[in-house]
């Protein structure tokens, strides 16, 4: 069985992005063995992820969406 990953929330603040603005909870999950961080940044009302961002301690990969059709 693998182990749970454990997700913080960081806290909730306007996000900006696809030309809009949303209520954003920021969610972090953090492995101490390999220095890897996995940041979710996510709507608070649709819980669609508005970007998943990788950070390893030699660089960094953001996926945003380029649009939406959320209607929320």
């Amino acid at each position: 069985m693998r182990p749970a990953y454990r997700n913080t929330i960081m806290g909730q603040a306007p996000y900006s992005v696809t030309d809009r603005e949303w209520n954003a909870v920021t969610m972090i999950y953090q492995n101490p063995g390999s220095g890897v961080t996995y940041p979710v940044i996510y709507d608070a009302a649709s819980g669609q992820v508005l970007v998943y961002p990788h950070e390893h301690p030699s660089e960094k990969v953001y996926m945003v969406p380029n649009s939406t059709m959320v209607g929320v």
